[in-house]
């Protein structure tokens, strides 16, 4: 009974840090990607900036 009752346990824990290894990972990759599209961006914005000085 113990037995049955602590291999359940076990591997509830490790279906939790499954679902706590994938939520970091989602994380981790929408903070990639928010930061690469801030530099595109930036990027697009500063190759407007230089059309426009090389225009006036």
């Amino acid at each position: 009974m113990y037995e049955k009752k602590y291999n359940k346990s076990a591997k509830i824990r490790e279906e939790n840090e499954k679902c706590g290894w994938i939520n970091r990972k989602k994380m981790l990759l929408y903070l990639l990607n928010s930061e690469l599209s801030g530099l595109i961006l930036n990027e697009e914005a500063v190759h407007v900036r230089r059309q426009n000085t090389e225009i006036n």
